[in-house]
């Protein structure tokens, strides 16, 4: 969620700053370090998305099961059946929809992590650039150089 955007700021590439081959493969290791961890946080975000997904169809199964039986479990007009039926019901109605509240907020913090990880690609991207060019700078001619 936000920790990722967080580590993405953390590890800022400074273009300016950067111009020797050694400060951009430690820049490198850091931001693959931070891409990691971010993927390993979507994945238990994932995870719990999955968990509250789960949660909110048995809450909302409760629900619309106990005011089908109290519905059902009560003789007399319609109106007078569907308002008890409502209140019997209501508790777990309520929770059905906090559950679905914690899905739909799971869900903004996922897109979140994903872009945060997609600022951490751009600037992994970025610092691979600029390795390029300061190897052509100095001459190097490395044909499976890895930071």
């Amino acid at each position: 969620m936000p920790a990722v955007r967080a580590r993405a700021d953390r590890v800022h590439l400074h273009l300016h700053a950067m111009t020797s081959p050694a400060a951009i493969a430690n820049r490198l290791a850091t931001l693959d370090n931070a891409l990691d961890a971010g993927c390993a946080e979507l994945t238990a975000a994932v995870g719990e998305y999955k968990r509250l997904g789960i949660e909110a169809a048995d809450a909302d199964l409760a629900a619309e099961i106990a005011y089908a039986r109290a519905y059902l479990s009560i003789e007399g007009p319609e109106y007078l059946r569907k308002q008890i039926a409502v209140t019997a019901s209501a508790e777990l109605r309520h929770k059905a929809r906090i559950a679905g509240h914690l899905v739909t907020t799971q869900k903004e913090a996922l897109f979140s992590l994903r872009e945060g990880l997609r600022r951490l690609h751009t600037q992994i991207d970025s610092a691979r650039t600029m390795a390029a060019n300061a190897r052509a700078e100095i001459g190097i001619d490395i044909t499976n150089w890895r930071p």
